[in-house]
């Protein structure tokens, strides 16, 4: 009867009696109906280009039901979102580097590295976006913060490629290929 009554209350909430399917003792949302942000991060994220970036930035806006960060049911959940949110920004990140859009790229990494703070390319396409921009000092600060990280958290230093481009940049070296260093 609770279940009757709360299913009653929550449709009448929604406004649409079709909203929640009631089909062999599970409940579910009706997905032509009912629009979840979950649900419309994933299908950005199997459509992961430059021009999901902004979208992609607005619906991930951290761990999957934060206030239960607690609760062990939302932790597998949390960690899928995270994955699919940092392999699409991958894929973001190149095509935003290989149209010069290197403002909204950086938006990214620094979402990205939110998300996971020891993601080594994505210092690297930090470092490549600002020496783009001419702001070479947020790209050495950039590489000292990954090495700190590294260093502190996995007992690490930065990988060959990320400590190559880092001596460019320090050299003042022109960077071939945005994603050369990739």
């Amino acid at each position: 009867r609770s279940l009757t009554a709360t299913l009653h209350r929550l449709r009448n909430l929604l406004g649409d009696n079709d909203a929640i399917i009631q089909q062999g003792g599970v409940l579910s949302l009706e997905r032509t109906r009912v629009w979840v942000d979950v649900w419309a991060f994933e299908e950005l994220t199997r459509q992961a280009s430059s021009a999901t970036a902004q979208g992609l930035l607005m619906l991930y806006r951290g761990g999957f039901l934060k206030e239960d960060e607690s609760e062990p049911w939302t932790v597998g959940t949390r960690e899928r979102l995270r994955g699919k949110f940092i392999h699409a920004l991958g894929v973001v990140t190149d095509a935003l580097e290989k149209e010069a859009n290197y403002l909204l790229a950086i938006d990214c990494y620094l979402r990205g590295l939110d998300a996971d703070p020891v993601i080594e390319q994505f210092y690297q396409g930090l470092m490549r976006c600002y020496a783009r921009l001419d702001r070479r000092g947020e790209a050495i600060a950039a590489y000292r913060r990954l090495a700190q990280i590294l260093s502190i958290s996995l007992s690490l230093k930065p990988s060959q490629s990320t400590q190559r481009l880092y001596a460019d940049l320090r050299l003042d070296q022109p960077l071939a290929n945005p994603l050369a260093n990739k």
